[in-house]
């Protein structure tokens, strides 16, 4: 059985499994920004915990974890739907996920970069 531990700094708090320690899976790998940027893809399309990890190599618990924390949980229609929502809330770029450094003074940062930038303009226009 494995344990599982409290996390509280998130908007909701989560349960991971104990075997997670610094960042990383006792027993596996960290992932990949390739990886990152797959599971993302793959959640907004849709697909399930256990397929994308079965593609990918990796833990289930550990697309879980990456999906919790990154606004991608639950149900996969819901998450393409409340996906810019959550980005809003939590002050992350739409495209990719980062945390935004927003400026103290001035307007407000919608992406984290022009090449993030550019790419939402491009989706947007096809």
């Amino acid at each position: 059985m494995v344990k599982r531990i409290l996390i509280h700094f998130l908007a909701e708090p989560v349960w991971i499994p104990q075997t997670y320690k610094n960042g990383t899976f006792e027993g596996g790998e960290d992932m990949t920004d390739a990886q990152k940027r797959q599971i993302r893809s793959m959640r907004m399309d849709g697909i399930g915990y256990k397929a994308i990890a079965n593609s990918l190599g990796l833990n289930v618990d550990q697309v879980h974890l990456y999906c919790r924390m990154n606004g991608l949980a639950g149900d996969g229609t819901l998450v393409k739907a409340n996906y810019s929502i959550w980005c809003k809330q939590n002050n992350r770029c739409p495209v990719c996920g980062e945390k935004l450094k927003q400026p103290k003074t001035g307007r407000s940062k919608k992406y984290c970069s022009d090449r993030c930038r550019t790419r939402a303009f491009r989706n947007k226009c096809n």
